[in-house]
């Protein structure tokens, strides 16, 4: 991660802790507050959703029409609130990432992060945010660190181990390889690697902060258990996938403390969760600003969907999350 991004990252974090302690009535009406912005600027930029919401600029956002995936692809380059950007060049993009197992993390032209769904629902998403955006996204995944009451900073690098998918297009892969920087050392793995490379990784590694789907945690609780795997995280976090009680009892019998789980309704990756104050180690759910996602199924390539989301309607100021 460079520094500029960093430095965004952090200062948005230090932002959202105060809004934390917000109530209702200043959540309602920072919502709405952004709602208006994110519009103003989506109709004055994408001429697909000027012509979608004719008639409906100005009606309550209950009252639009959703968009589904298939009409985003197909009616992307005019989608998008940015001239110049066109799907066919990003589908370019994100082959030649799997082509030549690149580094998902750097930026396409200096300026765009980019990843797909895995099409299983019968046509591909692809996605991608500008600086500000990916910023956005990786400040909010870094609030289950605080959730998780486990410390990071100048002085105390977090050690992270992240069991999800290496697939360079992988919303998941990009994010690992954004997050590299010394404060916080980063171990990537894939979650189909045999899991008796990982359960050695790990033991190399050391992470404080464990963090992976339930479906590949609940064999490494019983490599714990079984005296295999020998760390000591101070928090797991579990996401993407719901686990069970069998699950979340091997965990914690493994490690002395449940995990942390982070659920989604189907809504676009990476968008912050509604300001609350329920425990670290209590379900946080992410509440949506979106109308309409499809959460990818699970595939050989990608055994977990990314569930991958195109902002077309480009948030800069204008989406100011909680």
């Amino acid at each position: 991660m460079n520094a500029r991004l960093l430095a965004h990252v952090l200062a948005l974090r230090a932002q959202w802790r105060r809004r934390e302690r917000w109530d209702a009535t200043q959540i309602t009406a920072h919502r709405s507050q952004a709602l208006a912005r994110l519009r103003a600027r989506t109709y004055a930029h994408s001429a697909f959703y000027r012509r979608h919401h004719t008639g409906l600029l100005d009606a309550p956002l209950a009252e639009l029409p959703p968009v589904t995936k298939a009409e985003l692809m197909t009616h992307f380059d005019e989608a998008v609130t940015v001239p110049g950007l066109r799907r066919a060049e990003v589908e370019a993009h994100l082959q030649a990432l799997v082509a030549s197992d690149a580094d998902p993390g750097s930026p396409w032209r200096g300026r765009w992060w980019a990843a797909a769904t895995a099409g299983t629902t019968g046509q591909p998403g692809v996605f991608e945010w500008d600086r500000s955006e990916w910023a956005t996204l990786l400040a909010s995944y870094a609030r289950a660190n605080d959730w998780a009451q486990v410390p990071a900073g100048l002085t105390h690098p977090l050690r992270m181990a992240v069991t999800s998918s290496r697939v360079p297009t992988h919303q998941s892969a990009v994010v690992g390889a954004s997050v590299q920087f010394p404060l916080v050392p980063t171990l990537r793995l894939d979650a189909t690697s045999p899991l008796f490379q990982t359960v050695a990784a790990l033991n190399t590694f050391g992470p404080r902060l464990l963090v992976g789907y339930p479906s590949v945690l609940r064999p490494l609780a019983t490599e714990q258990l079984a005296g295999r795997l020998m760390i000591t995280p101070q928090a797991v976090l579990s996401a993407a996938e719901v686990h069970s009680l069998a699950a979340a009892t091997d965990i914690k019998a493994a490690w002395g403390r449940s995990p942390s789980t982070f659920m989604r309704p189907p809504r676009p990756p990476g968008l912050p969760p509604r300001a609350g104050s329920a425990p670290a180690m209590f379900m946080r759910i992410w509440s949506s600003s979106s109308r309409s996602k499809t959460p990818a199924r699970p595939c050989r390539s990608a055994p977990w969907g990314p569930g991958c989301w195109r902002r077309c309607c480009s948030p800069g100021p204008a989406v100011d999350p909680l």
